[in-house]
């Protein structure tokens, strides 16, 4: 799984990693695809974040289970991998 997580994705709570377009996303493109506004996870080394809906838990979101193993954290809704290098 995480040799598929390589450049900008979408991790759904199906656990279904879906490519996402060759640009550098927005913040409208990133909370459009959590759903809310957005929060920054640190991921499996220090290249990676993960962006979920800061309030999923409060809107009732499913449970992730694949990025709740990514993060070793409990994750809900459809989640964004990129490059920590977005940030800078």
């Amino acid at each position: 799984m995480i040799k598929l997580i390589e450049r900008v994705s979408i991790l759904t709570v199906e656990g279904e990693v879906e490519p996402l377009p060759d640009r550098e996303p927005t913040l409208k493109d990133l909370q459009g695809w959590v759903g809310g506004y957005i929060q920054t996870v640190g991921l499996y080394n220090d290249d990676m974040l993960m962006v979920v809906d800061e309030e999923g838990l409060l809107k009732g979101k499913a449970h992730n289970k694949v990025a709740s193993q990514l993060t070793g954290l409990r994750i809900v809704g459809d989640v964004v991998i990129l490059p920590m290098s977005y940030f800078n």
